[in-house]
């Protein structure tokens, strides 16, 4: 695990209708000896998030879950980690500096055209969220949203 520190920013929660949670139709009975569903147990996901605290957080998270990541601190290193390994999952702040989420997603969408790859699920983290947050995220071809402050359960668990 990769953890490139950045300045922070603090931000509120809110939920949109139209993104959904990727991870939802997934099996929520854990496996024995462990807190995560069997499907995620081979995923390897990429954290993009600017503030020390929620990159911690994440890590600690998705360590429970038995599950491989990388934690970046911005879109630009996030492009570059994509370059060099393959992930099942991104989860992104869309607020940072160097390179936003929004213009991250963008780059990884055109990036997957260009050379005929499998589309990888991008899950926005955002915190203050309004309407125009909802449509920046679709447009950039984000798939899903999570809010923040974010809990072990709602990772798992939500819909």
């Amino acid at each position: 695990m990769r953890d490139d520190t950045a300045d922070p920013h603090d931000l509120e929660s809110s939920s949109p209708s139209h993104l959904t949670h990727p991870l939802a139709s997934w099996p929520r009975d854990p496996v024995p000896g462990s807190i995560s569903p069997a499907h995620w147990q081979h995923l390897k996901v990429l954290v993009v998030e600017d503030h020390p605290t929620y990159r911690t957080l994440m890590s600690l998270f998705l360590q429970k879950f038995g599950l491989s990541h990388e934690v970046v601190c911005n879109g630009q290193l996030a492009l570059n980690a994509c370059a060099l390994s393959h992930f099942d999952l991104v989860i992104s702040d869309c607020r940072m500096p160097v390179m936003d989420g929004y213009l991250m997603a963008r780059e990884i969408r055109l990036r997957e055209r260009a050379g005929g790859c499998r589309r990888v699920p991008i899950i926005a983290l955002t915190a203050n969220p309004g309407p125009d947050d909802y449509r920046r995220c679709e447009e950039a071809g984000m798939d899903a949203w999570l809010p923040k402050p974010l809990t072990l359960d709602q990772l798992r668990d939500r819909k």
